[in-house]
């Protein structure tokens, strides 16, 4: 346990939450800028897929550079934990903006739930990234 503990205690974690945290704020501000072109559904799709590119080269580059794996492997990979855990990031956005809306919030409803479900799977797929992605 402790081994898995101090896995979050690491130069490279950091990495990884610097890096994840720059992907995501891409993300969140490519898809504000689409919605003013595009209904929100396809805003969010452009917007995720700008941000998993973004996303995998600043991990390949930033936090695991001495993987060994071949980069179309590492790209596999990491699109299927990306897709994995899709269905959780929509779900909370649905379930943060109900709540948002229900708690009398009127103005940035969307913005805070995107923000916020974005926020939710970096831990776990953190681990994902490196023992299965990137190793």
């Amino acid at each position: 346990m402790n081994k898995l503990i101090s896995i979050y205690f690491s130069k490279q974690f950091i990495f990884f939450i610097a890096c994840g945290t720059t992907a995501a704020i891409l993300h969140w501000t490519i898809r504000i800028v689409l919605r003013n072109f595009l209904s929100f559904q396809n805003s969010a799709i452009l917007a995720y897929l700008c941000a998993i590119a973004i996303a995998f080269s600043l991990y390949r580059v930033y936090v695991f550079p001495l993987s060994e794996v071949p980069i179309n492997k590492q790209s596999v990979r990491f699109l299927i934990i990306n897709f994995s855990f899709s269905p959780f990031v929509l779900y909370a956005f649905r379930f943060l903006t109900v709540s948002l809306y229900q708690f009398g919030l009127e103005t940035y409803v969307e913005e805070t739930a995107h923000f916020i479900s974005l926020a939710l799977p970096p831990m776990l797929t953190f681990l994902c990234y490196k023992f299965f992605a990137f190793k």
